[in-house]
């Protein structure tokens, strides 16, 4: 299905796993505990949908969203654009996609490619993003309470007044140009040489499977990562 009209559409708990939906209009849908994986989502709509427990593991959202580029900022009077908490979103692509506002508390996106996505005030409190590649992300404003940032790639992201703790930056894989909370860029105030060790959660694969794939997260070394 390329350029369907889905919008409102009741499809919590389907099974669109492989499915090709691009340029989807996806706007309020109900994508409630949806199995989405592998499948392809360039460019779809998802305003105001709500994936709350979708599986998008391996999901390809290249651009999705990046037709809106006049989204409503994100405020706490106002509703998120997307729910996506506690979605699966392991390896999925997510180049350049717009998720500003969105709700990701919880979700997971370890390994996912988020390379120049805007997650400009997304909530992405509780988050696993373990060995993402958000290299060159705008995160300012994002809430990343207590995300998990273990081997992430941060390098040239902007993380201007987001919400997150030098803890937690210390254990990025990459910060190389990156634009701290305080408005500063990055200089390396973190320890050099620091070794951050990824152990793959039980019945996942382990890290050799993505080993040596060009321009994914898992060409990060675990047990061999430093700071830049």
């Amino acid at each position: 299905m390329t350029e369907t009209d889905l919008r409102r559409a009741k499809l919590a708990n389907a099974d669109l796993s492989r499915a090709y939906l691009w340029f989807t209009k996806l706007t309020e849908a109900d994508l409630l505990g949806a199995k989405l994986a592998e499948s392809e989502l360039g460019g779809v709509d998802l305003r105001k949908a709500t994936l709350c427990d979708a599986d998008l593991t391996d999901a390809v959202l290249r651009r999705a969203l990046s037709r809106l580029e006049l989204l409503p900022r994100f405020t706490p009077t106002r509703p998120r654009n997307v729910d996506l908490s506690r979605a699966n979103l392991s390896r999925a692509i997510l180049i350049r996609a717009n998720l500003r506002g969105a709700d990701l508390t919880c979700a997971d996106l370890t390994r996912a490619t988020l390379e120049g996505a805007n997650l400009r005030g997304v909530c992405l409190e509780s988050t696993k993003l373990v060995e993402a590649n958000l290299a060159g992300a705008d995160l300012r404003r994002a809430n990343l309470h207590e995300a998990d940032l273990r081997a992430a790639i941060l390098a040239r992201a902007n993380l201007r007044g987001a919400k997150v703790t030098d803890e937690q930056l210390a254990q990025a894989a990459s910060l190389e140009d990156a634009i701290l909370p305080d408005g500063t860029k990055y200089s390396g105030k973190f320890p050099a040489g620091k070794v951050v060790k990824v152990q793959p959660a039980p019945g996942e694969p382990g890290t050799d499977d993505t080993k040596g794939q060009p321009g994914q997260p898992g060409d990060v070394s675990a047990g061999a990562v430093h700071h830049a």
